[in-house]
């Protein structure tokens, strides 16, 4: 999952996609200067609201491109 995340973030040029949690929350990655991968262990996200969200790697279901 983090070398697709990562395949993700590098693309040139750069889609938008979507992170789904087990929860069902969902983060949409518009930019991807909003998204770092600390430690191999969680990754780290500021939405459009100025909001943080630590979300732990292994609670991504999927990622859903735009």
């Amino acid at each position: 999952m983090m070398r697709t995340i990562r395949e993700f973030l590098e693309a040139d040029p750069f889609v938008p996609f979507t992170i789904v949690l087990t929860s069902g929350d969902r983060f949409v990655i518009e930019n991807p200067g909003l998204l770092t991968i600390e430690k191999d262990h969680f990754a780290y996200y500021i939405p459009r609201s100025d909001g943080r969200a630590y979300v732990r790697l292994n609670q991504i279901v999927f990622l859903q491109t735009s």
